[in-house]
């Protein structure tokens, strides 16, 4: 499950990541870092809430509608410890234990490789935009972070979405 193949958004992270290399003032990049955050965390929100309702569905139809009804009001419940809180605990140990390899696999190769953690960046993004939607605070990132940490978030929901079998 792809978050930015929508053109539109992967185009605006494109636009985004190239204004931070012009000379704009620290205040505007913060504040327009601000504003992808909340973008980003919204379509991980929306893909999340799918990945739940497809994986519900592949099982019966009436697990779907509980799941359906569950998630109606799923609004910025993104964290990982929140995604197991609601979710996991209605479904098998299986789940936790498949997560949970994935995670170390992936948080493995991904610091070998590129040398971030892909886990933390999705953290740093959920946490940014918490402080700027709920303390008004701008992020203490750049536009530049702030892309890496939604790419990397699309990272983070593939091996979400592995662990639930959910293409």
């Amino acid at each position: 499950m792809r978050i930015f193949s929508n053109k539109i958004f992967a185009d605006s992270l494109e636009v985004c990541a190239a204004a931070n290399d012009a000379a704009l003032d620290p205040v505007v990049q913060q504040t327009l870092a601000g504003h992808l955050c909340v973008a980003a965390v919204a379509a991980i929100e929306c893909s999340l809430r799918s990945a739940y309702i497809e994986f519900s569905g592949n099982n019966s139809r009436s697990f779907e509608i509980f799941v359906s009804k569950q998630f109606e009001k799923f609004n910025a419940r993104v964290r990982f410890q929140q995604i197991n809180d609601d979710f996991s605990g209605r479904i098998e140990e299986k789940y936790q234990r498949t997560w949970g390899r994935y995670r170390k696999a992936i948080t493995r190769k991904y610091l070998a490789a590129a040398g971030t953690d892909p886990f933390s960046d999705y953290s740093n993004l959920v946490f940014w935009r918490h402080k700027f939607v709920h303390d008004q605070t701008r992020p203490p990132a750049t536009v530049s972070d702030v892309v890496r940490a939604a790419v990397s978030s699309e990272i983070v929901l593939e091996c979400f979405c592995r662990a639930l079998k959910v293409d």
